[in-house]
């Protein structure tokens, strides 16, 4: 507005509000259908398991938490994916903020596929125990060791995880190796520590994972203490387990997901629940398109790390000595290596995850009315103009634009004084 010379004034902003609520709907009035439009998702979408808890203040009853798992999901996840869970939350920035909290998991091409998420009013183990244990219920969870969480190394959630009320003290529960090294690279800036972290991480055999730490022992003495309170089972592909069949060591599912959502948490609730909803419903449909163009026996993604792997293999063969046990030396035959992946990279096995529909819902004017009213949560504003921006991580402080290139034969107007 500085640029163009124009007043922006009270009333310009009073119309923008005015704009946007004749738009989304005023939030109050959203918290009082939610209630309506949860019996809408039951009718439109069976299966599907929609949870409101509420509290009261007085005589007012105000909204609380809110969980939504679909049908299609949950179903989705038993029948076609690998028994890991990515859990994360993000930051709700409408009229009344809180975390959103999700549990998302990684299909047959390595691509996200979201379970459930929920709206809460702080992100704690109390919160994150009750998510997971609606969770364990949904996708039926009877042997917690025989699943593996990955999260952000945070400490409410690590606990909740191993919280014998949930049915996971036996499951695998892996950190973010991106996150673990920023905690680490605020004691330790220095680069060449950097890559010594990640071969360990990296490492396939528990031989080579203590090779990669005593290098990095020899180098810094301090770094190395840093990691021997650190479970490495918990951050290295060398004590992963088989059982997953994955040994992703960054949560990237959960910030897709947080990213596909980014331009509706600001909205109101009804709004922003509405635009998952949406979001998923179309997203589970050109899956379903896209896997039918596949000319692979595994996914896009899942045959170029086979390529990439096939490269510095080619030299390579395999000696059997028993039943899908080997002996690699020399490599003379080239084979298709895809024929010996697991059931979980097939088309088929992708199939089965998005075979079923996120059903469509009637438009708001056609849902039953319910009278049952329920107020927003209090939210006390507090001074200045409120965030809109995440926190950036030190590495993202550190790294600088370039500047604009200029075209040919002129000069940038940056610098350059006039008369």
């Amino acid at each position: 507005m500085k640029k163009c010379k124009l007043d922006v004034g009270v009333q310009t902003i009073t119309a923008k509000r005015k704009t946007k609520r004749l738009k989304e709907g005023h939030y109050i009035d959203q918290y009082n259908n939610l209630v309506a439009y949860r019996k809408e998702l039951l009718r439109s979408n069976p299966g599907l398991t929609v949870e409101i808890k509420t509290c009261m203040d007085g005589d007012i009853r105000r909204f609380q938490r809110m969980y939504i798992c679909f049908a299609a999901c949950k179903n989705g996840w038993m029948n076609g994916c690998r028994p890991i869970i990515g859990l994360d939350g993000c930051h709700i920035k409408g009229h009344h903020p809180g975390p959103l909290l999700a549990a998302v998991h990684i299909h047959a091409n390595n691509g996200m596929f979201p379970i459930a998420y929920a709206i809460a009013e702080t992100e704690n183990q109390e919160t994150w125990t009750w998510f997971l244990e609606l969770l364990k219920w949904d996708i039926k969870i009877e042997r917690g060791s025989s699943y593996t969480f990955i999260t952000d190394k945070q400490k409410a959630l690590g606990n909740a995880i191993a919280d014998n009320a949930c049915w996971f003290p036996n499951a695998e529960h892996r950190h973010c190796v991106r996150h673990l090294y920023n905690n680490f690279k605020a004691k330790h800036p220095r680069e060449e520590l950097k890559q010594l972290v990640r071969n360990a991480a990296r490492s396939s055999t528990v031989v080579w994972f203590n090779k990669h730490m005593a290098d990095l022992r020899e180098l810094s003495e301090r770094a190395w203490s840093w990691f021997q309170d650190k479970n490495p089972a918990q951050w290295s592909r060398a004590y992963f387990r088989d059982e997953t069949r994955c040994d992703i060591l960054l949560n990237n599912l959960c910030e897709s997901f947080n990213a596909a959502i980014v331009l509706v948490r600001d909205k109101p609730i009804l709004t922003m629940l509405e635009n998952i909803r949406m979001d998923m419903m179309v997203r589970q449909s050109n899956r379903r398109v896209a896997c039918e163009r596949w000319k692979d026996l595994v996914g896009p993604r899942i045959k170029k790390i086979i390529d990439k792997i096939g490269q510095r293999a080619i030299e390579y063969r395999a000696h059997r000595t028993g039943e899908f046990i080997f002996q690699i030396t020399v490599r003379f035959k080239k084979q298709e290596a895809a024929l010996y992946c697991n059931d979980y990279l097939i088309p088929s096995t992708y199939m089965e995850a998005y075979n079923l529909i996120i059903y469509h819902i009637a438009g708001q004017e056609d849902w039953e009315p319910v009278d049952y009213p329920i107020a927003p949560p209090l939210f006390k504003q507090q001074p200045g103009r409120p965030e809109m921006k995440r926190v950036k991580e030190p590495r993202e402080r550190n790294q600088t634009t370039a500047p604009p290139a200029h075209k040919e034969g002129k000069l940038p107007k940056a610098g350059i004084k006039t008369c």
